[in-house]
């Protein structure tokens, strides 16, 4: 990760790479099911930042796929989500909440979270790699 700023002992940070839960959802129905807020115990780990087309079964696959971390906090504060990168859609769930979404897969966006209580939460993404006619790269590359 760059870091776009120095920590601070009052602003501290903390990397959230490594590995994370991960499941492809070729059949699409993870919002239908909720898996934001019931995540699928048939998952794998992945590691990220990575690309999951560099792991063993997933080299030709397009489409979606969801990750979750769990994350702690000491106390009660605010705090600052960024992603450096999420490779085309991106939604970001915390705690079953929808954060916001993000299309784009070479810029970085982040979320806010005013007064997060002290305990750990449940931090999930949903990215769609799908390309089409519309998106950068557009559906005929290799």
């Amino acid at each position: 990760m760059l870091r776009t700023f120095r920590e601070h002992h009052i602003r501290t940070t903390e990397l959230l790479n490594g590995p994370w839960e991960f499941i492809k959802d070729s059949g699409n129905v993870g919002l239908q099911e909720k898996w934001f807020e019931r995540f699928p115990h048939a998952s794998q780990s992945m590691y990220v930042p990575s690309c999951w087309n560099n792991e063993l079964n997933l080299y030709d696959y397009e489409g979606v796929g969801w990750y979750r971390k769990t994350i702690h906090t000491q106390e009660t504060q605010n705090i600052r989500l960024v992603f450096h990168a999420v490779l085309g859609h991106a939604n970001v769930y915390l705690d079953g909440q929808h954060l916001g979404y993000h299309y784009g897969g070479y810029t970085p966006f982040e979320f806010v979270i005013p007064s997060l209580s002290a305990g750990d939460h449940e931090l999930v993404v949903r990215t769609d790699s799908t390309l089409d006619r519309l998106t950068i790269p557009t559906e005929h590359v290799d």
